[in-house]
Parts: C-alpha cells; sequence; structure tokens
C-alpha cells in the first residue's frame, strides 16, 4: 500500500471528525488520524491510544511543532506529549534528529529537548523570524526543486542537510526514501512556519502544485502538499483551485473543503467545474464522490 491509498483512509477520518463521529480505528492507521486531527494538541492529555508506537509518538512531535508555531509555546503541551508515549520513543526521535543535523547547528536544535520544555529557548530559536525564513526557503526550495526532478525522471539529487551528496550503499529509491525522512522534521517545520510568516511564499504555491515523487506508506510527502495546498487556499480562496484546476488531484480539493469552510457562491464555482470535467487527474477519489461533499 502506497502514501496514496493511506491519504485516502486519512481524508475518511476528518469527514469522521467533521460529521462528529468518533475515529474508527479497527484496520489500524492511527497515524493518519494524528497528522489531520484539529483538536490533537488541545486533547493530548484526555487521548486514548494504548501501545503507541515510534511513528505515532514522531507524528504527535510534529503536532507539537505546528502548534508552538501557531498558537505559542505553551508549557504543559510536551509534558502532556510524554504522559502520552512515554519519554523513551520521544528522546529516542529527537536523539536521532539532532545526530543527524550535527553540521547545522540552527537545525540542530530541533533535536533539542529544551526547545520543547522551556519558553525561552523557543523564543530564542524562533524569534529571529527573518533568519527562520530565509532557512525555511532554503530547505523547501531544494525539496521543491527534487520534486520537479523527479516528476521530469531526471536523476535524483535531494539536496538537503546530511550526507546527500555521498554515494549510496543502498538501492537508489531507497537511499532518497531515507533521506527524506531524516530531513522530514525540517520540512515540516519549515511549511509550517511559511504558512504562518510567509504564506504568500511561492515555494508554498509550488510544493501544492506539483505531485510528490516518494508517496511511500507514511505519506509524509503527501502530508507536506496538504498543508502547503491548504495554506494556498487560505490565502488565496477559491481561485488558486480554479486557475489551477487542471494539476489539482481532486484528493486536495475534497481536502480543502473539508478543512476550510467556503461560502456557497465558492461551493457553486467548484461543482461546476468538478462536473464539466470528469476525465480529471485523480487518485482514489473520482468526481463523483467530491460533488457528493460539494451538494
Amino acid at each position: 500500500m502506497c502514501g496514496l491509498c493511506t491519504e485516502t483512509i486519512t481524508l475518511s477520518f476528518i469527514e469522521q471528525e467533521r460529521k462528529g463521529l468518533a475515529a474508527d480505528f479497527s484496520y489500524g492507521f492511527r497515524f493518519n488520524y494524528l497528522q489531520e486531527c484539529d483538536q490533537l494538541i488541545n486533547n493530548l492529555r484526555s487521548l486514548s491510544l494504548p501501545e503507541i508506537n515510534s511513528i505515532e509518538a514522531e507524528v504527535i512531535i510534529f503536532k507539537v511543532l505546528e502548534f508552538y508555531i501557531e498558537q505559542g509555546f505553551k508549557e504543559d503541551v510536551f509534558a502532556d506529549l510524554l504522559a502520552l508515549t512515554g519519554p523513551e520513543l520521544v528522546t529516542e526521535r529527537l536523539g536521532k534528529l539532532k545526530t543527524f543535523q550535527q553540521d547545522d547547528e540552527y537545525w540542530r536544535e530541533l533535536g533539542n529537548i529544551d526547545l520543547y520544555t522551556h519558553a525561552s529557548h523557543w523564543a530564542g530559536f524562533i524569534g529571529n523570524i527573518n533568519y527562520t525564513r530565509a532557512k525555511a526557503l532554503e530547505i523547501l526550495l531544494s525539496y521543491a526543486a527534487w520534486c520537479h526532478e523527479q516528476e521530469e525522471q531526471e536523476p535524483p539529487g535531494l539536496s538537503l542537510p546530511g550526507d546527500a551528496d555521498k554515494a549510496p550503499e543502498q538501492d537508489e529509491q531507497s537511499y532518497w526514501h531515507e533521506h527524506f525522512h531524516d530531513n522530514y522534521p525540517l520540512l515540516f517545520f519549515s511549511i509550517a512556519f511559511l504558512g504562518k510568516h510567509d504564506p504568500r511564499a511561492d515555494v508554498l504555491k509550488d510544493i501544492a502544485l506539483v505531485n510528490p515523487p516518494l508517496c511511500d506508506f507514511l505519506g509524509y510527502d503527501l502530508w507536506l502538499q496538504r498543508k502547503a495546498f491548504l495554506s494556498c487556499v487560505k490565502v488565496y480562496g477559491v481561485d488558486f483551485i480554479i486557475d489551477n484546476f487542471s494539476g489539482i488531484r481532486y484528493e486536495l480539493i475534497y481536502y480543502a473543503v473539508l478543512k476550510i469552510p467556503f461560502n456557497s457562491a465558492d461551493l457553486a464555482q467548484l461543482r461546476q467545474l468538478i462536473a464539466a470535467d470528469k476525465q480529471h487527474f485523480t487518485v482514489n477519489y473520482d468526481a463523483d464522490h467530491v460533488l457528493e461533499l460539494l451538494a
């Protein structure tokens, strides 16, 4: 199963949440639920997730970062995280990040537990908005360029922090998967930061509109695309979808409609557009499925 398939499960969790239904974990995939649970951080203390695993703990760490960026440091959030996951899973993931980013002092701080537990440390890390914006732009521009290279079937060359230029011993595809996941906390932080502090950055539009090349089981690259897409729709409105309609997966349109309260006129425009083009590029959602939501 690839990320495009698990993304469908993610969207079904959002549908359940929108309808006020409790999440159904009968078939697992709790990490998909955690990626898009809007009230996750506020409800950490009451969340019931027995035997949480390392991937789920990792996703919650990313959501804590997102919360800090969007709403500011909150002292008890990380304590609630540790109470839910246990300290071992958290320190293991942060330790791996700190080791991998040993050559970049700024990004290495994302692996420093003090960043998540001390308001002064967080303020020092994120306080220089211009510097942080420059760091975020640098890594996202590199990621977007790599996505375009893969789309054009050129040789991979993901220029992210770490030893990306070293010839991999394993096969090429698995190497770039591993390299992407090692750098994912930086990418996620950067998407969230620009969404808050520079939502009109062109790189967000670029990442929103280029279909990611990896699409592995966890769907982390699709998560980045959804976050960038949502930022763009919030800034530019329904026109962003209309102007770029031919290159947008139906899944992204469906996601935006689930997440954003469009007015009736905007929904009517989307219905008209989709109804007139049922041969649109899609993976798992056809036009009728999206039209049903827009009704």
